[in-house]
């Protein structure tokens, strides 16, 4: 099932399956889908951290909104505080 809810000025859409986490994240006209691997999920979970805070991260520096992502083992670090 889907959940919406607003950071700042976007507007995200979350869902959640077996084996990833989507994030459709809207301002305005522009949309960008994040996805988060399963392999990352068990690791964020393991360490008690939420899918959303690496969509946070993301959107903090939005210059990084301009086309699909995917997060992976290989570039999740760079999305952590």
């Amino acid at each position: 099932m889907a959940q919406k809810h607003f950071y700042g000025k976007y507007e995200i859409t979350e869902e959640q399956s077996a084996d990833q986490y989507l994030a459709t994240v809207k301002l305005r006209n522009a949309v960008t889908q994040i996805v988060i691997e399963d392999d990352v999920l068990a690791e964020l979970t393991a360490q008690s951290i939420l899918p959303q805070t690496v969509i946070h991260n993301i959107i903090k520096d939005s210059t990084q909104l301009r086309k699909p992502m995917t997060i992976s083992k290989h570039n999740i670090d760079q999305y952590l505080d």
